[in-house]
């Protein structure tokens, strides 16, 4: 009996010799992430379906990220009401913000230069119709309108498409709620000295104004004393802490990962029901990745890219 538990466990460790070490560092993360199967794009992260969650020792663990989309595009393409979810559950710090704020205005940068470019098509189209016709031949007027034509739908197409992603309104309410988080202390103490570096170079360009006589209306004055207030603030507030998301379930399961390497190494030959425990192994890996990447959220390196 005992060479023949041996002989199984030898077979159950073949299965599993392309899982990853126990610590999880980011390379094999991502690496568990690769082999996991691929998600569908639909529904986004913050909808209400049960898609890319993983079940919690108390039936409660949130939702994961879907890696088939970037957030960059997800920020864009999400309804309003999705987004505000997405930034409570996927950027919650002022730095992420920042960054989805510099997409969201970036985008509304591109369509207004968009709508701008249809305009001029279309002015040029008119005048072209009512111009006198030129000595071309008639084959490549037609094909060149093809063109022009489909151009001119595909930027249509696009403009109606970011019209429709209420990027102003996103971009107003992220503004609101950063300026909120930095009246309630919300900041960690990176972005406190960002702030605070920020706000300095802003009052030294309105004492700048002021002695040159750019600046004299009384407007200015206030917007100055308001930003002295700010930077008070933020001076005086204490670095926020945030918790680890899904802290708990990540130590329980590198306290199960744990205990299965001490099976993958016995020093006794195991009984079949704890040798059994390593096609676990596997699973567990690539939720640890999946919960680990979900815990770091979006734009977490701080580059809206």
């Amino acid at each position: 009996m005992p060479n023949q538990l041996s002989k199984l466990r030898g077979k159950l460790e073949e299965g599993v010799k392309h899982s990853y070490a126990i610590d999880c560092a980011d390379d094999e993360c991502k690496a568990a992430l690769t082999r996991a199967e691929p998600r569908p794009l639909e529904p986004p992260p913050c909808a209400a379906t049960g898609a890319g969650s993983v079940a919690s020792s108390d039936g409660a663990r949130a939702r994961l990220l879907v890696r088939a989309t970037s957030p960059k595009h997800l920020v864009v393409q999400l309804s309003f009401i999705a987004f505000q979810e997405a930034m409570a559950d996927y950027c919650p710090t002022f730095a992420q913000r920042r960054c989805v704020l510099s997409v969201l205005k970036a985008e509304i940068a591109s369509l207004k230069a968009m709508e701008a470019k249809l305009t001029s098509q279309s002015a040029a189209t008119t005048g072209a119709t009512t111009g006198a016709t030129p000595d071309v031949p008639s084959g490549t007027l037609l094909e060149e309108g093809r063109q022009e034509s489909r151009q001119y739908m595909e930027l249509g197409s696009r403009c109606m498409e970011l019209a429709g992603c209420r990027l102003g309104e996103k971009a107003t309410w992220l503004s609101g709620q950063m300026k909120r988080m930095i009246e309630r202390g919300e900041l960690t103490a990176d972005e406190q000295r960002t702030v605070e570096a920020e706000f300095e170079e802003k009052l030294c360009r309105l004492a700048c104004d002021r002695q040159g006589g750019k600046q004299t209306s009384p407007g200015a004055a206030r917007a100055a004393e308001e930003l002295r207030a700010k930077l008070e603030t933020v001076r005086q507030a204490k670095p926020h802490v945030w918790r680890v998301k899904f802290e708990d379930e990540i130590a329980e399961h590198e306290r199960r990962l744990a205990a299965l390497l001490e099976l993958e190494r016995p020093k006794v030959p195991l009984p079949l029901a704890e040798v059994q425990k390593l096609s676990a192994k596997p699973r567990l890996l690539k939720e640890l990745a999946e919960m680990k990447a979900a815990s770091r959220g979006w734009f977490a390196d701080g580059k809206a890219e």
